[in-house]
């Protein structure tokens, strides 16, 4: 396909922008927001491409995302989108362009896409580690590890936390239940787990797929891979969408189903059940504490998430 420049393609007369196609991203000039992505669609003589522009972080984050789509692919073709190109704006910024996927949102909530999806994602989850270890070979916290407990606590709630106590230092609540999960939840809940390294989507909530409107299967975008545990890519399909009836909507959530489709193709650890909460905690915390500015709401859900962990496992 034809590389064409950036100056001539992100110009004001060819960018379309519509968030209304449930893409999960806002605009990277809120600055509450301000490490998340601006959703454009851009329509060419070259056809229809999809844009993601970042105003604040450097180039790695998107050559991440560019590997994990590559990633994904090499293991379930046509799973993710195709990166076609990326790089630096001429004002600032960074830009990088997919293939445009035509998706038929709703039909994620019937159960038999849900199933399908489950089923891919079992297929993804058979690629394994290169060398055996959990990380990535590129990320900011993806340093290879040797087993996922350390992997977990390492790579991906400390970075986190210490984000957390960024925003809020002098929440003197949040450090103490923060400290139960470190020291004594995680590696409770962790330290034995007999756990092997496969490729995740890495960032997989109700809100990173679709229905392809041409082939009629899903796909995933906005991945962060690495090779972990397969429960966690499992434990945040919750997200933006709980289990059951969705309020105004023809269409339901089934984990029930998602599940069992799932183990037709992959196995699941046992205990597994008693995990997701630890893992959707990393999740809320994410989404809803560093990315969000200053709320009492989702402050009070954390720090409920976080006790019932901590009194249960702590």
């Amino acid at each position: 396909m034809k590389v064409w420049h950036p100056r001539l393609i992100l110009t004001k007369t060819n960018l379309i922008i519509d968030y209304r196609y449930g893409f999960n991203m806002v605009p990277g000039i809120r600055e509450e927001f301000n490490d998340c992505d601006q959703a454009l669609y851009l329509f060419t003589d070259q056809g229809k491409f999809f844009v993601k522009i970042n105003n604040f972080s450097d180039l790695s984050r998107f050559e991440y995302e560019k590997e994990s789509m590559l990633s994904i692919n090499e293991a379930v073709p046509d799973f993710a989108p195709r990166p076609l190109c990326l790089g630096n704006l001429p004002h600032g910024g960074k830009f990088l362009v997919v293939n445009f996927i035509k998706s038929r949102w709703h039909d994620r909530l019937v159960i038999k896409n849900q199933k399908s999806l489950a089923k891919k994602l079992a297929q993804l989850h058979q690629k394994k580690s290169p060398n055996g270890k959990f990380g990535f070979h590129t990320g900011k916290n993806d340093q290879w590890k040797n087993n996922w407990a350390t992997f977990f606590q390492e790579n991906r709630w400390q970075p986190l936390w210490k984000r957390v106590l960024e925003k809020h230092p002098q929440d003197e609540e949040l450090k103490k239940w923060g400290g139960i999960i470190e020291k004594k939840v995680i590696p409770d809940l962790l330290g034995n787990l007999p756990a092997e390294p496969v490729l995740l989507h890495g960032n997989l909530d109700f809100d990173s797929w679709g229905i392809n409107s041409q082939t009629n299967q899903p796909w995933v975008f906005d991945a962060h891979s690495y090779y972990g545990n397969n429960e966690m890519d499992l434990s945040l399909i919750h997200y933006f969408c709980p289990p059951g009836k969705i309020p105004n909507s023809a269409g339901e959530f089934s984990e029930p189903e998602f599940l069992a489709e799932y183990q037709e193709h992959h196995s699941l650890p046992a205990g597994f059940e008693k995990r997701q909460d630890l893992y959707r905690l990393y999740h809320h915390l994410h989404r809803r504490i560093v990315r969000s500015g200053p709320n009492q709401k989702w402050r009070k859900k954390s720090l409920t998430m976080m006790r019932k962990l901590g009194q249960k496992y702590g």
